[in-house]
């Protein structure tokens, strides 16, 4: 399988082929209740439906019309996998939602691999009709995937990153992940007109624009590693002043040399990077976020030097692309979520919410 993931080097000229085995769009259009692609047949415990076109198939739990994704993966132990909400695997057939700039339909062969770009297809409404809802995302023939045909069960997020690697040298960029599932949307009816809408009063705004940008990049993250660095750079902006106070102490005791002075700034600047952060954090934090992170796993027990270090390990581990300085190596997953950075995305975007609060220069119009 290593030489079918090899395609994203970059090749000269783009071959043009054939018809691809899993066409751009469908006719007729796909539904959640597709009669016109799919087959199914009854079977003892259940009714397995059947894609030819993927030769995939999947069992859906006998007596359940809409069942959810975690029902049917249980019922297709090492057949089925769902990826979150943005797509899932069937044998060697995978597909990934995905929300587009504009239409770029397209197909990537390599080998026995075949990857296409077009509407998402028959096998994705019958697994996703419990999550989907038209009001919300639209006809399925709207709705835009990737589609995965030759990689291994296990093997779906890297031929997934290849084919965006390759989508941007092509169309010059990058297909973000769409999460199918209308339970986290809300409803878009409320205030739909404007009535019934409180006026909300909301403190001075913040007037620092660096903070403010890297909370603002955190909000907008997908990525759930990245956010979490965005969210660590607002604390670390304000625990700069912590040293600044400390450097316009030394700076007024008169008891302190010139040469002692050098030495001193260039140790707090250089070696106490961890403890300044600390003492940040220290300020902000109450019980409510030590009993939230230790309920998520985040910390052993609800106390502050447990967070201080988890956070300050967290940091080291996401931007140290190397196994070393004591910390794991972490890199996210593209398709899969992780509990325990999620945990700390919402942990770390409280804390750097706070310090906004706290320390941030406030604007009085």
């Amino acid at each position: 399988m290593a030489e079918k993931l090899g395609f994203v080097k970059k090749q000269k000229e783009v071959t043009k082929t054939s018809s691809p085995f899993i066409p751009f769009e469908f006719d007729p259009l796909v539904s959640e209740i597709d009669g016109a692609h799919l087959f199914y047949s009854k079977i003892a415990d259940g009714v397995q439906v059947n894609w030819p076109l993927a030769g995939c198939d999947i069992v859906l739990p006998e007596g359940d019309y809409f069942p959810n994704l975690s029902k049917i993966e249980e019922r297709n132990k090492n057949n089925f996998k769902a990826h979150g909400f943005t797509g899932f695997s069937i044998g060697n057939y995978h597909e990934f939602f995905i929300n587009s700039e504009q239409r770029n339909f397209v197909c990537f062969k390599s080998g026995e691999l075949e990857i296409t770009f077009g509407t998402a297809t028959p096998i994705a409404a019958i697994v996703f009709q419990s999550h989907y809802k038209e009001r919300y995302y639209g006809e399925w023939s709207m709705i835009e995937s990737v589609r995965i045909v030759g990689a291994d069960f296990d093997e779906a997020e890297q031929a997934f990153i290849n084919s965006c690697i390759y989508f941007e040298e092509h169309f010059r960029y990058v297909p973000e992940l769409l999460a199918i599932n209308e339970a986290e949307i809300g409803s878009l009816d409320e205030c739909a007109d404007g009535s019934d809408c409180e006026i909300i009063k909301v403190p001075p705004i913040v007037s620092n624009i660096e903070p403010l940008r890297f909370f603002y990049s955190g909000l907008v993250q997908y990525d759930d590693m990245s956010a979490c660095i965005y969210f660590y750079r607002v604390i670390e902006y304000y625990s700069f002043f912590e040293n600044a106070n400390q450097i316009k102490g030394m700076r007024n005791d008169h008891n302190i040399s010139d040469a002692d002075f050098s030495k001193r700034i260039v140790d707090l600047l250089s070696k106490d990077e961890k403890a300044t952060i600390f003492k940040t954090i220290n300020k902000i934090v109450d019980k409510d976020i030590l009993d939230e992170a230790c309920s998520h796993g985040v910390i052993k027990s609800p106390q502050e030097n447990l967070l201080n270090e988890a956070i300050y390990a967290l940091r080291n581990s996401i931007v140290h692309g190397k196994f070393s300085y004591g910390y794991t190596l972490r890199s996210g997953s593209a398709i899969e979520i992780d509990a325990f950075i999620l945990s700390c995305r919402k942990i770390l975007k409280t804390l750097a919410k706070r310090a906004l609060e706290r320390f941030g220069s406030k604007k009085i119009i």
